[in-house]
C-alpha cells in the first residue's frame, strides 16, 4: 500500500513515533520491515499556503484523504 506510486508521491515515507529497542523475536522481521518500530503511523504532506484559497482545495484534500484509506483500513 505504501509503495503504491500515488501514495508514495503524495506522502513519501511514513512518519510517526518509534520505539528504540524492539523485542528480540521481532528483530529479524524488523530488518525487513522497519515499520515494526513504529508506535504511530502518519502519512503527511506539505502544501503551499496559497493552495487554501484555490477553488479546488477541498477536492485536493479529499483526494489525499482517499489515498490514505487503504493504509488506514489495513491498520484497523
Amino acid at each position: 500500500i505504501i509503495q503504491d506510486p500515488k501514495f508514495n508521491n503524495a506522502f513519501g515515507e511514513i512518519q510517526g513515533d518509534k520505539i528504540k529497542r524492539i523485542p528480540e523475536e521481532f528483530k529479524e522481521a524488523a530488518a525487513h520491515q522497519p515499520l515494526l518500530y513504529h508506535t504511530s503511523f502518519l502519512a503527511m504532506t506539505r502544501l503551499p499556503a496559497t493552495e487554501i484559497t484555490k477553488p479546488d482545495f477541498v477536492e485536493q484534500i479529499m483526494g489525499l484523504y482517499q489515498l490514505t484509506l487503504p493504509f488506514a483500513k489495513f491498520l484497523s
